[in-house]
This record gives C-alpha cells, sequence and structure tokens, in this order.
C-alpha cells in the first residue's frame, strides 16, 4: 500500500512503527480487512479497547475456522496508523471508561465472558491476551475497588487469576481482592457458559446476577503477600511464664547451656533429659513435683550405643520416652536412598513434623548448636539471628522447651559476651547458663546464671560428675552457690589485672621522680611482695622489662643499668595503652620493645655502657 506523500517535499511520511516490517494503516477498517484476506475468513467475535480518554486504541478479532481451534488477532492502534498486532504495554482493561466510577469489578477471562456478565448488568472487564496478558496490562485502574476474579475453570485459568492477585496487591491504595470459582462448570468453562447455562434452568437475569453477587460476597479476601504484622496490645491476654525447671529452663522458649570443652554440659543435658522422661524432682526443689513428657535430641558428637544410652541409664531415664534424630533420609531424583546431616535452617519444618508424632514433647536439646548450622557464619549477628529466631518461634508455637549447647570463646571477658561466635546467639535465647569448672576443686563443675529474661537471675548450683559402676552420671549438692558466672570467664580477673598495671605504671614514674634509680634498686623496691598477682608484682615485672631497650635499627638491645623518668614521660600514655592491652608477660614485653623511638642522638660504643646521650626509653 503506498503512503501518502509529505505535505513537504513530496517525499513518503516517516510512520512511527511497533514494528519495522508491520504494514501500516489509515484506518482500522482497512487493517481488519487485511486480517480477514489473510485468514480468508470472517470474524466470530469483534472487542474493541479504549484509553482512559474513550478513544479507540485497538480491536480484538475471533476467527473460528472450520476443522480448527479458535484463533485471535489483534490489531492496534500506534501514532496515527493501524497496525495488525497487539496494543503496546502497558494495555488497556477491556470497556476502561465503564469502570472508572464502579466499586465492585469483576475480572474474568476473555472478552466474551465480561460481554456475558455486562448482558444481566454486572460490570465486568478482562485483561487483553487473556490468559498470558496479565503482565503487559495497566491494572491501575482497579486500586482501591472491590474486585472479584473469576478464572475460567482450567490450569491456565487459575494461573491467570493468582497473577493478576498478586499484581493487585501491590496497587495503592490497595484492592480488596477475592477469588471467586462459578459452579458446575465445564472443563475450561467461564461466565459465558455459566449465564446461558442458568437461564436455560429457568433463572431470571436479575437472580443470576443476584447468585453472582452472593459468591463474590462470600469469597474470601485474598491477604497480602507482605505486610506488616500489627498487634494491639489490648488483644493481648497476659500469660504467666511456664517452666520446665522452675527459674531455669521456661517452656516454649529458647534457652542455651555454654561453657567450655569437656565442662560437663552434655552430662548435666542427659541430666535434664532424664528427670523429663521419669518425671524426678529438680535438685533444688526435691520434694517439689517433676515434670513428665518426652524429649528429642540432636547429638552428634557422642556414639548412641557406646555413650548416650549407657548415660541414660545411668540417669535413670526412660527410653522410651528419648528420641534421638542422627539424620534427614532422603530419596534422591534417581531413587537412592541417602542419610544427610540436619539443618536447622533447612530441617526445621521436618523437626516440627516429628514433634507432631510424639504425645507429650516437652524438650528438645541441640548439642552443640553449630553442628546443625552448615553454611551460616556463626559470627555474623544477621545471619545467627536469622536461624535462631524461626527455631524460637517454634518453641513458641509448640510450647516445647529448645536447649541449645555452645561452646566459649577462647578470650576472656564477661560471660555474656564469652559465647562462641555472634552475640546473637545470647540476644535471641532467654535464658543463658554456664557450666565451668571449680578452679579450687577440678571435680566440681558449677551451673552458672548468665542472663534470664523472664525471672530472677537467681544463683547458681553445683554437682559433681561421678563414675561407680561405669557410666557416669551427675551428683548435684542441694544448696545453691555464690559464685558468679564472670568470674570464671575472667571478665573481673581481666579489669583486676588492668587495674593492677596502671597502679603498676603510676608507681614505676613515681619512684622516679626524684632523679635516676638503679635498674637493680628498682627491682628490689618492686620485689617487697608476698604474692603473686598484685601490683608489686606487676611493678617487678615492668621495671625488669624497662632496663632492656633497643635503640633503634641495626643497633640491638642492651642493658641499662639507670632509669630516669626521662625515659618514661615521652611516652607515658603509649605505656599505659600498650600494658592495657597486653596478654602475657612476654607479649608485654616485645609490645614494649616494639614500640621504642629510634635514638636522636649517635651512639655510643658498647664499652661506654651502650647508651647514647637522650636516648629516650619508650615502655609502651
Amino acid at each position: 500500500m503506498a503512503r501518502p506523500p509529505d505535505e513537504i517535499g513530496g517525499h513518503p511520511r516517516k510512520v512511527d512503527r511497533p514494528h519495522k516490517t508491520a504494514e501500516a494503516f489509515t484506518d482500522a477498517g482497512q487493517a481488519i480487512a487485511a486480517v480477514k484476506e489473510r485468514l480468508n475468513a470472517e470474524p466470530s467475535g469483534r472487542w474493541q479497547y479504549h484509553d482512559k480518554n474513550g478513544d479507540v486504541v485497538g480491536y480484538v478479532l475471533r476467527f473460528d475456522p472450520p476443522g480448527k481451534d479458535k484463533t485471535f488477532r489483534p490489531i492496534s492502534r500506534h501514532g496515527g496508523h493501524w497496525f495488525i498486532g497487539a496494543m503496546e504495554a502497558p494495555r488497556p482493561l477491556y470497556r476502561l471508561p465503564k469502570l472508572q466510577s464502579a466499586k465492585h469489578i469483576l475480572v474474568v477471562e476473555g472478552e466474551e465472558a465480561a460481554d456475558a456478565l455486562r448482558a444481566i448488568g454486572i460490570k465486568a472487564t478482562t485483561c487483553p491476551g487473556g490468559s498470558n496478558g496479565v503482565s503487559n496490562t495497566d491494572v491501575a485502574p482497579l486500586a482501591g475497588a472491590t474486585v472479584s476474579i473469576l478464572p475460567d475453570n482450567d490450569t491456565p485459568g487459575e494461573r491467570y487469576a493468582q497473577t493478576l492477585a498478586l499484581r493487585l496487591e501491590k496497587l495503592k491504595p490497595r484492592p480488596e481482592v477475592g477469588i471467586v470459582r462459578l459452579p458446575n462448570l465445564p472443563e475450561k468453562g467461564d461466565a459465558a457458559d455459566f449465564v446461558p447455562t442458568r437461564r436455560k434452568a429457568g433463572r431470571t437475569d436479575d437472580e443470576i446476577c443476584a447468585e453472582i453477587e452472593e459468591l463474590c460476597g462470600q469469597a474470601e479476601p485474598m491477604g497480602p503477600t507482605e505486610r506488616l504484622v500489627v498487634t494491639r496490645m489490648d488483644q493481648v491476654e497476659s500469660q504467666v511464664v511456664e517452666w520446665i525447671w522452675p527459674g531455669r529452663i521456661p517452656a516454649g522458649k529458647l534457652s542455651m547451656i555454654v561453657g567450655d570443652p569437656s565442662a560437663g554440659k552434655s552430662m548435666l543435658v542427659v541430666d535434664v533429659a532424664a528427670r523429663i522422661s521419669n518425671g524426678a524432682a529438680w535438685p533444688d526443689a526435691p520434694t517439689e513435683p517433676g515434670i513428665v513428657g518426652d524429649v528429642l535430641l540432636l547429638n552428634d558428637e557422642d556414639g548412641l550405643a557406646d555413650t548416650i544410652r549407657p548415660r541414660l541409664d545411668a540417669a535413670s531415664a526412660k527410653a522410651l520416652r528419648i528420641h534421638h534424630i542422627g539424620a534427614n533420609r532422603r530419596r534422591t531424583d534417581s531413587g537412592a536412598i541417602i542419610d544427610q546431616p540436619v539443618r536447622l535452617d533447612a530441617d526445621l519444618q521436618l523437626l516440627e513434623e516429628e514433634l507432631a508424632k510424639i504425645d507429650n514433647p516437652r524438650l528438645i536439646v541441640v548439642d552443640p548448636i553449630n553442628a546443625y548450622m552448615a553454611g551460616v557464619d556463626a559470627h555474623k549477628d544477621v545471619d545467627i539471628r536469622s536461624l535462631l529466631m524461626p527455631l524460637a518461634q517454634l518453641a513458641e508455637r509448640t510450647g516445647v522447651a529448645i536447649l541449645a549447647i555452645c561452646h566459649l570463646r577462647k578470650s576472656a571477658g564477661k560471660a555474656i559476651h564469652s559465647v562462641l561466635g555472634s552475640i546473637g546467639y545470647v540476644g535471641v535465647a532467654r535464658v543463658v547458663w554456664l557450666v565451668a569448672t571449680d578452679r579450687d576443686e577440678p571435680e566440681r563443675r558449677l551451673f552458672l546464671p548468665v542472663k534470664n529474661n523472664l525471672a530472677q537471675l537467681g544463683r547458681g548450683l553445683a554437682y559433681r560428675i561421678v563414675a561407680p559402676h561405669g557410666a557416669p552420671h551427675i551428683e548435684w549438692e542441694p544448696a545453691p552457690i555464690e559464685a558468679r558466672a564472670d568470674d570464671y570467664t575472667g571478665g573481673d580477673d581481666a579489669r583486676r589485672d588492668r587495674t593492677a598495671r596502671n597502679d603498676a605504671c603510676e608507681w614505676l614514674i613515681d619512684v622516679l621522680s626524684d632523679g635516676p634509680v638503679a635498674s637493680k634498686e628498682i627491682e628490689v623496691r618492686a620485689g617487697r611482695t608476698e604474692s603473686r598477682g598484685g601490683p608489686y608484682y606487676e611493678q617487678k615485672k615492668i621495671s625488669e622489662y624497662a632496663r632492656s631497650a633497643p635503640l633503634g635499627a641495626g643497633h640491638g638491645y642492651h642493658r641499662s643499668p639507670t632509669l630516669t623518668q626521662q625515659h618514661l614521660k615521652p611516652n607515658r600514655r603509649r605505656l599505659a595503652k600498650t600494658i592495657k592491652i597486653a596478654k602475657s608477660a612476654t607479649i608485654q614485653k616485645l609490645a614494649i620493645l616494639a614500640t621504642l623511638p629510634r635514638p636522636t642522638e649517635p651512639t655510643r660504643p658498647r664499652s661506654d655502657m651502650g647508651r647514647p646521650p637522650g636516648a629516650v626509653l619508650d615502655v609502651a
């Protein structure tokens, strides 16, 4: 078809085409005629699409050739011309101008179904392109409305409804969306089948309309796939915290027991599990009845037959109430059966399913928890909380106490900061206990409170691990103890140690305040101590280190028989800082020597005491 000449210059006008090879038509009639000519058939259906201003922007033509499946051909306006092909995205909804004032809109799959509902007085629309057209349709006109989606009775229809619902919930304001499935539809049937079927059954259009409106009202509104969970506190009923072990292990919460390897954590867990299995009283309340229930045990470090079962027997446990979870057994795509390690991030649903199979589950033990965290960085707070929060929610949901075992880090510090890995362990757990070896009695173990968000911190207990007849078990001391967890993680010791070193620094500066003092004399003064670990002991160490100092690069080390305060003053701050952070005598000495400045004057021969005049001693 010849294109009209441009008004200026006589050249053909440049046409903005949706596709480079698309043929442009001056009006819709020409485009429709071209489609009919290509298919050699008349359309059995023709549906018109409008933009928000009411202008026609496209048509959808349906053809039903004899002996073949139905086929659809769209034509569209692009610029000032018409083309054979779909409208540009985003495409308008069917009968868009009629929807703008509607509060309740039914969305069906296909123009024929929409027309069937419109014929009985229901405002209905569809996405151009049917079940595959949702993503390219402008659904913004449905924002804030009540929308009922009526899918075709087939799999593509269900997919159409779910995809459309997901798009609608992202609108602002969010529409109220429900999916309505018309009853007694044939396979692939839709509203275009429902309405004539009801008419044949003697229903009037008003009755059919009322039936559909009733079905829409009964549909459960679809909630958003993503929203904040907000609970008004007047809707929450206060509850008293339930305890498995009163004041020590709460029900429905995540608790932790931490301690060094071989401290006796697993033995304590066996004792707790045994008491729950047989209903024995707790050691700090021997006259009170215990709690009876089942225990799920995750322990991948100890053997079942030679370690765990003998310990349970020694603790008088009822073995039929102890359930060990050893692996996740699954079938591969090839049909092979394999056992894989249990992972808390991937297998929590399986764990909850096992809980449902047990009559009276009361406790889950994870010993140690790091063994069930494959792929999780134990030192990243976000990762640890993301893993532990679902575990804590499982405890809350089921009312089961979860007791996780964890090791301590090597460095000293406050007990609450001493758990190996992220602080998230202690942050998520509601109660945390420390198991430590008594310094004075190595055979005695201490069970000390670190954190308790649900009750008073309370006092600890002591126990011993005994094995009179082979397998070991625990014997508890009846009285509580006064020891604190910080006393056994180095928290207070480290502070006292740093204070003693600071005092020693000040002492050394004070000794030199009246002038030079012989190094040996300083050692004699510092040696007047009755015990190791006090400030005078620290003074002696510092004075010994101060006698040795490097003269700078290439000068080596020498012994200085005399010290003056001048040696210390320029580096007093570095002296205090270095000794504060020192971890051992050797590290202290190396740190002091490494921070000495290079001398500013030439050195004398070693025969002349080896120290150049004005050399500064920095004992940082």
